[in-house]
């Protein structure tokens, strides 16, 4: 004991009252140069400034002890990017720079590199494979350093999916442009600089790179640009010190202090903290740390009262806390005094011991056997209650994440299931740690049927699946439908229903597919196809149901079959076809999707279908092996874009009611895209028969809980009896005041309709451009009106139009108005100037009325088909390409463009002059819009006479 009390007489504070502990296999802090440097767990980190010009004597500005939240370090070789789990995203190109001085002020390993933007036009990122799942706030960081005398341009973050979550400016680090909603930049010694920024979403994957102000696709100018050091991804709101990572993501445990008899706890703080504590010789304080622990952990008798002495004060919380540091330190000695344990039961302050115990971060082993001696001694006192619930509480010594995940997919997938214990179902697991798991172990075969090659064949043959066999598994038909169904069962004479005829001569190749699994789901209540290997006709029951990559991913299902062996036939995207097999012994998938092969990165599905079944083992196990009867079960509202939802969705089920076979549906799951209530627009189906989820991540289980064999169907049609029921739906919805207002509209002509965009492939010059067509057109129309549409963010735009515009010209703002106050306007304009996409749908598809399209590239091509998609439709006038002059600054196919708007008027002139001469532009008459409605709820009514009669 004196000599401990010497010690602390040496650094002049108490140190009998301080210790510190946290679990991490390194920490990282900045040390008095301004540098990062690491210590081990149980360590004390002082903190200092990094900013290079804060610093006196050489040394950089004392900030105080650190004391942090738990985080985890989620991108894996952050110090090594030269690791191949970073990937080059188009023109760039990586140098390790083992001569340059990182932030640590040492060089070599491979640390640090640098980046060239290659010489071409497009994104100069590298990126690393996440999967994040849900929606929340997220914050990414990277140490970055210009490369002098090189590259111009600025530096970049982006997600999965266009989220271009911040834009750092080179000259001063300034936050250019992106989704972020906090960004920092922490300034450090050679020139580095941490740069980081928080953003909430769900998109995936982390790419670093250059960028041309808020443009990332530009010419690049094949220099070194920037250095690299210590990227970090967290799933908090703020970043945190550095956690350096190799094959495996790195978790820094909290820290946990006791100071002057004051607890700090680093989870119980939203921001890192700084304690200052001053006169301290801190190259001797790690030294003391570890003596004041081992002495914790050897002499009880000063704790002993200092725990007994805050009792008998009433100072219940902090006693609970010495005393559970104790119990982690000097678990042995501490149980056995059973006087202090009488003592704390008589407070009640038992179970907030064990509460205590619960939160502290551990070894697992250390941990079971802390709880299990407790639990004896509380039962040696007679405190039974007490010990069964400290029992209880114990962790438990559960298998690893890779046994459990190899043992229940395993058994998921065999021809018949063996018994497993069922212990192994019950463990809870997190799914990012089986996602983990999966994407470092799984080493997929993908095979594109379209393009095989011989080593393609090989494996095939290998495997002994028959070619044959897969071919014939993609067709088509309702031919073939009808072999499968009475092939299956020879006395079936079952034939699907032939009342409606699908359109097979598209323009566009995906949709002539007729999809007419789906009917035979409906009308049979099972799915069919052939065994890969035998050729045997089987069928299947099990679906399961999710959406790829997040929120607004692609809608895919897998129907489990099992032939020769247990695989599933994959069907999804907006569409609803036939994608692939996948066969789970061989972790083998062969896709044959000409559209979708191209978007879906297959290991990231099958992983993520892997782990739902997983983390649900138990339900699936239920579910694929319970004899009772499916629920046949739409799922309706499960793509993010409204076109498709009143196009392939609404479709869908108007195919399904024209054929006659609506009321074969049990249920209809209906999922968070959906828009519309559908019992309105299809009143035959009774209100009971409606099932909703609130979120995508429930929907997997909710179909295996309760039964539900999922069916999407979908339609490339958009038939005249669906678009009177939405109309019929949505005028029901509107409210009187709003209808009188478009009925008194209907005196003007002509009333236009102009679709506005803010948010991407927008027209960059909307606001002039509109102006100087309404302008010119009320010259010639001094009668006309116009009906701005778009989404909440555009009405800026109106308002800046109609500030341009001539004042006796009527307006209307429909950017406010509800789905079916716009659907309703839809149906009483008499042309319109939109945007290509979903709000195109309402006129065109819906209302089947004449006008303009214009578009990026990328959308113009759909003019190809959009004029077929309605059934007896009149196509709009898609803008030529070659007047539209697209601006590369975002990926994918959102890019904003400009064109001419003399190009639109001209167009819009011949639509108007037509209307005036009543020429219809496909049977040289035109109908008036209030008796076209009219006629369209007749030959509503008409059907519905037919059905009863037969």
């Amino acid at each position: 004991m004196n000599q401990k009390n010497q010690k602390a007489k040496l650094h002049n504070i108490n140190l009998d009252k301080f210790i510190l502990i946290r679990d991490a296999e390194l920490a990282s802090y900045i040390n008095e140069k301004g540098l990062i440097s690491f210590v081990p767990a149980n360590t004390p980190r002082f903190n200092w400034l990094s900013h290079p010009n804060f610093t006196v004597d050489s040394k950089h500005k004392f900030l105080g002890l650190l004391i942090e939240c738990s985080s985890t370090n989620r991108l894996i070789h952050s110090t090594n990017l030269t690791d191949k789990s970073w990937i080059d995203f188009h023109q760039i190109a990586r140098v390790a720079e083992n001569e340059v001085l990182s932030p640590e002020g040492t060089s070599g390993n491979n640390k640090v590199i640098s980046i060239i933007d290659l010489p071409k036009n497009d994104f100069h990122l590298i990126k690393q494979t996440v999967i994040n799942g849900s929606r929340k706030d997220r914050t990414v960081s990277i140490f970055v350093k210009r490369v002098d005398n090189a590259g111009t341009k600025d530096f970049t973050m982006w997600g999965l999916s266009g989220l271009q979550i911040a834009v750092f400016q080179r000259k001063d680090w300034q936050f250019i442009s992106g989704k972020a909603t906090k960004t920092t930049v922490d300034l450090y010694p050679n020139g580095w600089v941490r740069l980081s920024a928080t953003y909430n979403a769900s998109n995936d994957d982390i790419y670093f790179g250059t960028s041309d102000g808020s443009n990332s696709i530009y010419m690049g100018e094949n220099q070194k640009q920037f250095y690299l050091y210590g990227p970090q991804l967290e799933d908090l709101s703020e970043v945190t010190s550095y956690i350096p990572t190799d094959e495996t993501q790195k978790l820094r445990g909290t820290d946990i202090a006791y100071i002057q008899d004051i607890y700090y706890q680093g989870n119980h703080q939203k921001k890192r903290q700084y304690i200052d504590i001053n006169n301290i010789e801190f190259e001797k304080f790690e030294q003391f740390n570890k003596q004041q622990i081992s002495y914790w952990r050897n002499d009880i008798s000063e704790t002993l009262t200092l725990v007994e002495n805050l009792v008998n004060k009433g100072e219940y919380e902090k006693a609970v806390i010495y005393y559970g540091l104790s119990l982690y330190l000097n678990s042995e000695q501490f149980i056995t005094c059973s006087q202090l344990l009488t003592r704390f039961a008589r407070e009640e302050l038992v179970i907030k011991i064990i509460e205590y115990l619960e939160n502290l971060l551990l070894g697992e082993q250390n941990k079971i056997k802390l709880f299990h001696d407790f639990s004896v001694a509380l039962a040696k006192q007679n405190l039974m209650n007490e010990a069964i619930i400290c029992w209880q509480k114990s962790p438990q010594n559960v298998p690893s994440v890779k046994k459990i995940t190899e043992k229940i997919w395993q058994e998921l997938n065999q021809q018949a299931s063996y018994n497993i214990c069922d212990d192994l179902y019950k463990i809870k697991l997190n799914p990012e740690e089986v996602r983990e798991y999966l994407k470092i172990t799984n080493k997929y075969t993908v095979i594109d049927l379209n393009n095989l090659t011989n080593r393609d064949i090989e494996i095939i043959e290998a495997a002994e699946l028959s070619l044959a066999n897969v071919e014939f598994m993609r067709r088509d038909g309702i031919a073939i439908e009808n072999l499968y169904i009475n092939g299956y069962s020879c006395d079936s004479g079952l034939r699907l229903s032939e009342k409606i005829k699908k359109n097979t001569n598209y323009s566009w190749h995906l949709l002539n597919e007729t999809r007419d699994f789906q009917q035979s789901i409906i009308e049979t209540g099972y799915v069919y196809t052939l065994c890969p290997v035998t050729g045997k006709i089987i069928k299947s029951n099990q679906s399961f149901y999710f959406l790829y990559i997040n929120d607004r991913g692609i809608p895919l299902c897998f129907y489990r079959f099992v032939g020769s062996e247990v695989f599933y036939l994959i069907v999804g995207g907006w569409d609803g076809g036939k994608i692939g097999i996948y066969l789970p012994r061989l972790d083998l998938v062969i896709h044959w999707s000409i559209t979708w092969g191209k978007k879906i990165d297959y290991k990231l599905l099958i992983d993520e279908f892997k782990t739902k079944s997983v983390i649900n083992g138990s339900v699936v196990k239920n579910y694929i092996s319970t004899k009772e009867p499916k629920i046949i079960t739409a799922i309706i509202g499960c793509y993010f874009n409204l076109g498709h939802y009143f196009w392939n969705e609404l479709g869908g089920l108007q195919y399904l009611y024209e054929s006659g076979i609506l009321e074969k549906v049990d249920k209809f799951l209906i999922a968070p895209h959906n828009r519309l209530d559908i019992t309105e627009i299809f009143p035959e189906i009774p209100k009971e028969k409606i099932t909703s989820v609130s979120d995508f991540q429930s929907t997997f289980s909710t179909i295996l809980h309760n039964n539900y064999f999922v069916v999407r169907p979908t339609e490339s049609c958009i038939r005249k009896g669906l678009s009177s029921r939405v109309y019929q739906a949505s005028m029901k919805k509107c409210s009187q005041s709003f209808l009188e207002k478009v009925e008194q509209s209907q005196k003007y002509f002509p009333l236009l309709w102009i679709n506005l965009r803010q948010h991407n492939k927008c027209w960059k010059n909307q606001i002039q451009g509109n102006a100087n067509i309404i302008t010119n057109l009320s010259q010639e129309y001094p009668n006309m009106a116009v009906i701005f549409d778009g989404m909440v963010d555009t009405k800026e735009l109106m308002e800046k139009i109609t500030a341009l515009i001539p004042s006796n010209v009527k307006t209307y703002d429909a950017t406010t108005c509800t789905m079916n106050e716009t659907i309703y306007w839809a149906y009483s304009v008499d042309t319109y100037i939109a945007v290509v996409g979903s709000g195109l749908t309402f006129l065109s598809w819906l209302a089947n009325k004449p006008g303009i399209a214009h578009g990026n590239h990328a959308h113009l091509s759909q003019g190809v088909f959009w004029g077929e998609v309605r059934e007896e439709g009149i196509p709009p006038i898609f803008i030529d390409k070659k007047y539209v002059f697209d601006q590369r600054n975002v990926p994918g196919i959102y890019q904003n463009y400009d064109c001419d708007w003399k190009i639109i008027y001209d167009e819009l002139i011949k639509i108007i002059k037509d209307l005036e001469l009543g020429t219809h532009y496909q049977n040289n008459f035109f109908v008036n819009k209030k008796y076209q409605i009219e006629l369209n709820n007749w030959q509503l009514r008409l059907q519905e006479i037919k059905k009863k009669l037969k």
